[in-house]
């Protein structure tokens, strides 16, 4: 099960031939290895970024030694994205794992924002069968916004459209027990992290800024994914279901800024809705003229919660080619201030369908989603595409 979790073979046998002797059994262990790296350069459309230029390199067995090793580039007229990442999953042969990260992004959905930074991972296996792992890491990333209104400016005292530096130490555990950690058909994975950046208020005159960076936070969060055949035993129909919720708060006494705000809708979130446009909203004057025409802005919310539920049936099994149908449901609550709580009457639903492609490039997907009692300026359907898989 270990060897097949891995997702570098295609098969794997294992039979036991009689050894030397009586009290000894050779182990011997037949594999097909499979394709483990992907590269990819394409061009695609999207509803709301129009054309968009996508590249793409990963390796999850680089030199042959587990490494893991990926590095990507989006480019559209409202992103400019591109991160690199190696991953040791057993560090010097042992059970320690690292992880480091690199990344760069700009993009202009709701307001023009950036974060650049990168990040370090040190980890653990606490179990025999490497299934759980306690992980240390530390990010250090530039995040703000590029253009904000001298209205913006002035709102929640100043603090809500801040830019600066951000210096987080985070703790996580994680459950693995999927079958396959590239394409899992049964099991599930667990996930929980605690995160502070910058300090605390120790009183009311003095903050304690332990980290360093211009942002004081707290963030917890978690994720749940399971996957189960329908049918027992057959991997023709996968119920497929991914929950993820989060919360940030202030810890010394300021409003939460917009940049670390939870905002959901886009194809990795709730489908059927543009990229971050769910979540609390407020009234934008334009200007400061009293009869000039004001604007809903979403700002996000300090909680969220979002649900995706799958399932999916392979169409063309040996070229990787399979459709599924899926509904969602999430949003994101709470005000800067971190006041309000998820409240079920709240949440936003959407269902849709799609077609995705393992292909020789990598993971491809194309879905159509469908709002459910849309409001008036939200589309009635979205159709967007990624590389990757979602979860």
């Amino acid at each position: 099960m270990r060897i097949e979790r891995l997702g570098y073979f295609e098969t794997t046998r294992i039979n036991t031939p009689r050894g030397s002797g009586g009290d000894v059994l050779d182990v011997d262990i037949d594999v097909v290895e499979r394709p483990t790296g992907s590269f990819s350069v394409g061009m695609g459309f999207s509803n709301l970024e129009n054309f968009v230029l996508t590249g793409s390199i990963s390796k999850n067995n680089f030199l042959g030694l587990g490494y893991l090793m990926s590095a990507s580039l989006n480019i559209s007229q409202l992103r400019q994205q591109w991160n690199v990442s190696f991953a040791d999953p057993y560090f010097l042969d042992s059970r320690w794992t690292l992880q480091i990260d690199g990344f760069s992004l700009q993009q202009q959905f709701i307001q023009d924002q950036y974060q650049r930074g990168g990040g370090v991972a040190i980890g653990r296996y606490l179990d025999r069968r490497d299934d759980i792992r306690l992980t240390l890491d530390y990010t250090l990333e530039d995040v703000g916004l590029t253009t904000v209104t001298a209205y913006q400016e002035r709102l929640f005292g100043g603090e809500l459209y801040t830019s600066g530096i951000t210096s987080t130490l985070g703790l996580s555990l994680t459950v693995d027990k999927r079958n396959n950690r590239i394409s899992p058909t049964q099991g599930f994975f667990f996930s929980a992290s605690t995160e502070l950046s910058g300090g605390f208020r120790v009183n009311e005159d003095t903050v304690l800024n332990l980290l360093g960076g211009e942002f004081n936070l707290w963030e917890n969060r978690a994720n749940l994914r399971i996957y189960q055949p329908i049918i027992p035993g057959k991997d023709v129909l996968i119920f497929r279901f991914n929950s993820s919720i989060g919360s940030i708060r202030s810890t010394d006494g300021s409003v939460v800024p917009f940049i670390h705000l939870y905002r959901a809708g886009g194809i990795n979130s709730l489908r059927g809705y543009n990229w971050f446009s769910l979540g609390p909203s407020i009234r934008n004057l334009q200007s400061e003229d009293p009869i000039h025409a004001d604007d809903r802005l979403i700002v996000g919310g300090t909680q969220t919660w979002v649900n995706n539920f799958e399932i999916e049936a392979p169409i063309v099994k040996a070229a990787g080619i399979s459709a599924v149908v899926f509904f969602d449901a999430g949003n994101a609550f709470g005000d800067p201030y971190g006041e309000g709580n998820i409240n079920l009457t709240d949440l936003r639903f959407s269902y849709g369908a799609g077609i995705r492609w393992f292909s020789p490039m990598g993971p491809l997907r194309f879905e159509l989603g469908i709002p459910i009692n849309p409001y008036e300026d939200e589309r009635k359907q979205v159709f967007d595409f990624s590389i990757g898989t979602f979860f």
